[in-house]
């Protein structure tokens, strides 16, 4: 803002007159900041380089000037005072530090608005002039504030990537608000995936997200990550401000950001601290939980969101090869925990944590598929009648499944289960290797046994595996037999669920095997939901499909532990004779939900069919829609049902106008409706009964129709006109207007909108589904399926006591192994993410060129009609001139 303006028009005559060093030092003495900056930004704006930096010399020189003029005099005064005072020489000593630090602070305010000012105008040349003075003087590269003054917090909203690597280049960071940064940081730093539990964290600011909600839990936690590491920062109002909140994690989530953290690493900073696309996986899900807590920024939020898991899939689709695909995908900085059920490699974050691009992409879907395949095997090449063979072949292994891994468990290493074939071979591999260096040290040393090097030698050269051991541990390692397994099971648990529910009633409480059967079944599917619920945590409720299961099996083994309580007390079976709140008919009951949800369940496998998946997604999306006009209807429903029945109730029993014995109107009643539904109903039953209904049927024959006595005994159809009787039926016209034109409408067109949404992403979101189902079958715990799976957990015991007794002996990679891995893996990411921004850079200097070309176009254009126009001008001049010249001849 100017403030005076003589002084800023002066400044701007010297520039315009050519005396450049009268104007730069008007600039370097104007008092004012606001015609300082001014003054500044016109200088920055002509981009010449050289009076930028002459410039920030001069204040430089100006500014310590200044501060050796006020020490001196300082120092004269304190001699003039007390010649002989020591306290006044240090106090003046001490003055002099204080005019220094002073004059530095003026000279960085300065150095600062540089900066920005070219920050803003989006003009990297100048800026990196600026930056390069600064580096020459040790000037400080660290923002006062982290939204207004923060030039690469501003550079990263606008989009200056130029800008942007010079500042973090220069030092300058984008700092989160606290809570965030805990957030988001790096969920490899924890020593265990932890989930989103807001309430953890201690904090007193009203705009806190810490608040515990059940969607909040079932996401991927990305809270408590960096407790221990993050530096504690001081609360300012700032950080309590939604909005300011809102553009530090936009700036922050911004791709070019979270690549140059990376390119610019610093050797002493770990890999799991830059990580681009872990953090691009924590930022996208965090931003979700902030979406559902800032409801006026959530689709900012959302859109963060969205940019953070493309940002993820652009990483991944500049692989070149399958090679780099895996080499990405299977990184894990956790690989140390032991935990064969919940992994936290790449490939595993971005499926727990919802980012269906990035699963969705074919690189990442042929990686599932190979893991799922297993090795050597592929089921596509297989004919019509082979695949079907599959099947049943599939069950067979299970019967050579369990005997195998018993005696495995029981007389052998025990590593059948626990290890691929690839990583048996490697296990035996490194083991010769071991002993081939220990049998050269020993020769070397001159004590070497010929006979125990020569048997030592000759059991390391044996074949890896004998042919069945190696048979069996390569179909035990193919998740796509758990597959077919698991689906012949349940289909087997279906078929007995129909024969029970099917068969006849004898009277008497006798259970059958197929009853026994079934309970077998169930109490091992429940069984096997809470092992998950206990090993996943919350992020077991992130799918549909768990809570689903968990609350199926549940409701089934309800109900058979209340009809069993019901049983105890009654010995018959005869449903009939009972109460219909007797316990046998309330458990069975449940039974029947649960029976009928369990066939539903089926629905899952058809997640795997190309053209029956994405309809099964969009079924289970608009379901959340019915979901949520049920509760509206709930509301309207009971507000109509209490209207009604107090407008209704005069002419039914509770209001004394109906006789309780007869069912008829009584005799001094005037008035009379013909719904039985009504009248035979004490209470209000009979209201709830015909107004729910009411919505899936319009007949309105007898309804609320108020007549008077006669023209009800004579059936007539006319009814009455009164004001209170009117009012009434048109209660029920309002209610039938609401729910069935209003309501229902709304359903269709919120279902409509639902399912295009979801059907314009089909694909992703159908191969999303399909592998958070596959998924399941890698663990090693699904190479059986329930019920026969107690026999993993008695391998998993006897691997437990082995690892107790020390006797396990896995398969370790040693600290140069790991080295070399997360070397290769930083440099394949650094690889990615300079392809990726160099592509980025090509296309927008590209299409900088483009507009480039049409500008010049429109320029030529524009010349070329002033050049016609001046040459019509001069022709009609020319013309004009010959006609006064024949004049004048004349």
């Amino acid at each position: 803002i100017i403030n005076n303006t003589e002084v800023v028009d002066h400044f701007k005559e010297q520039l315009k007159e050519g005396d450049r060093e009268a104007a730069l030092d008007s600039l370097v003495r104007c008092k004012n900041q606001g015609d300082q900056s001014y003054m500044l930004k016109t200088v920055i704006d002509t981009r010449k380089n050289e009076d930028v930096r002459q410039v920030l010399e001069k204040t430089k020189e100006y500014f310590r000037h200044v501060a050796k003029d006020d020490t001196a005099r300082g120092t004269t005064a304190a001699g003039n005072t007390a010649a002989d005072d020591t306290d006044a020489y240090i106090t003046a000593a001490g003055d002099t530090t204080a005019d220094q630090t002073a004059a530095d602070d003026k000279t960085d305010a300065v150095y600062q608005k540089s900066i920005l000012i070219a920050t803003l105008n989006d003009d990297p040349e100048t800026l990196k002039e600026i930056l390069s003075w600064g580096k020459e003087n040790a000037m400080c590269n660290e923002s006062p504030n982290q939204v207004e003054e923060n030039p690469i917090l501003l550079s990263s909203l606008e989009g200056y990537t130029k800008c942007m690597r010079y500042l973090y280049k220069a030092g300058f960071r984008i700092k989160l608000f606290e809570e965030d940064w805990r957030g988001v940081n790096d969920q490899t730093k924890n020593d265990q995936m932890k989930l989103i539990s807001l309430d953890n964290i201690e904090t007193k600011d009203e705009n806190n997200v810490e608040r515990k909600t059940l969607i909040q839990k079932i996401m991927q936690s990305l809270a408590h990550l960096v407790f221990n590491n993050v530096q504690e920062r001081k609360d300012t109002r700032s950080d309590r401000d939604p909005v300011n909140r809102y553009l530090r994690f936009k700036a922050f989530a911004n791709q070019d950001y979270l690549s140059l953290q990376l390119i610019y690493k610093k050797e002493e900073t770990k890999i799991e601290d830059v990580d681009p696309l872990r953090k691009a996986f924590a930022l996208g899900t965090y931003a979700k939980l902030l979406a559902g807590y800032f409801t006026e920024h959530s689709t900012e939020y959302k859109m963060i969101g969205e940019h953070c898991e493309k940002y993820a899939t652009d990483i991944l689709a500049h692989c070149h090869n399958t090679k780099d695909v895996n080499k990405l995908l299977l990184h894990d900085p956790m690989e140390d925990i032991e935990n064969e059920e919940y992994k936290y490699s790449n490939w595993h974050l971005a499926l727990w944590g919802g980012h269906k691009s990035f699963v969705a992409h074919p690189y990442y879907q042929h990686f599932a598929w190979k893991k799922l395949k297993g090795t050597h095997f592929d089921p596509y090449k297989f004919t019509f009648f082979g695949k079907l063979l599959s099947i049943p072949f599939a069950l067979l292994l299970i019967l050579m499944y369990i005997p195998a891994m018993l005696g495995d468990s029981f007389f052998r290493e025990g590593h059948l289960l626990w290890e691929t074939p690839e990583q048996f071979k490697a296990r035996k591999l490194l083991k010769k290797k071991a002993l081939n260096e220990q049998a050269l040290a020993m020769g070397l040393k001159g004590n070497a046994n010929d006979k125990k090097i020569q048997v030592t030698l000759e059991d390391a050269d044996e074949e890896f595996e004998n042919p069945y051991w190696a048979f069996i541990r390569e179909r035990l390692h193919r998740p796509v037999y758990r597959m077919y397994t698991s689906l012949l099971c349940e289909v087997f648990f279906l078929i007995l669920l129909y024969l029970a529910f099917s068969q006849e009633n004898i009277g008497s409480v006798d259970y059958s095997w197929k009853d026994l059967a079934i309970w077998t079944f169930i109490a091992h599917f429940l069984f096997e939901d809470l092992v998950d619920l206990f090993i996943r945590k919350w992020d077991f409720f992130g799918s549909f499909w768990n809570c689903y299961t968990l609350f199926t099996n549940s409701l089934i083994l309800l109900g058979a532990a209340i009809a069993l309580a019901g049983h105890n007390d009654s010995d018959t079976d005869k449903r009939s004779e009972l109460s219909g709140n007797n316990a046998v008919n309330i458990g069975l009951t449940l039974v029947a939900y649960g029976g009928t949800m369990h066939v539903l369940r089926t629905l899952r496998w058809f997640l795997l069919h190309k053209q029956i998946g994405p309809v099964i997604v969009c079924f289970i999306r608009v379901l959340r829609d019915v979901i949520y006009v049920f509760v509206v209807f709930i509301i309207i429903y009971l507000a109509f049902v209490l209207g009604i029945w107090f407008m209704y109730k005069p002419f039914t029993v509770a209001g004394g106008g109906v006789d309780e014995i007869s069912g008829n109107c009584t005799d001094d009643s005037k008035y009379c409706i013909g719904d039985r539904n009504i009248i035979d109903n004490k209470g209000m039953r009979g209201i709830f009964s015909h107004i729910f209904w009411k919505v899936f049927d319009g007949d309105a024959k007898e309804d609320s129709r108020i007549q008077t006595k006669e023209e009800f005994n004579n059936n007539s159809t006319v009814f009455s006109l009164e004001f209170s009787h009117v009012m009434g039926y048109s209660m029920w016209a309002m209610y039938q207007g609401i729910t069935v034109i209003l309501l229902i409408n709304i359903l269709i067109a919120q279902m409509n909108s639902t399912y295009l949404r979801v059907w314009e992403n089909a694909d992703a979101e159908w191969k999303y589904s399909k592998s958070f189902f596959q998924v399941q079958f890698l663990t090693p715990r699904a190479v059986l399926p329930p019920p026969f799976r107690w026999f993993y957990y008695l391998a998993r015991l006897i691997k437990f006591m082995r690892e107790r007794s020390q006797s396990w002996a896995p398969l370790i990679r040693t600290t140069n192994e790991k080295f070399k891995q997360k070397e290769n893996y930083v440099e394949l990411l650094h690889k990615l993410v300079k392809t990726k921004m160099h592509s980025e850079a090509e296309a927008s200097r590209r299409e900088d060129f483009k507009d480039l070309r049409l500008d010049i176009q429109n320029e030529i254009s524009e010349l070329k009609k002033i050049m016609m126009a001046g040459k019509i001008i001069s022709e009609n001049l020319n013309a004009k001139n010959c006609q006064n010249k024949k004049v004048w001849k004349l």
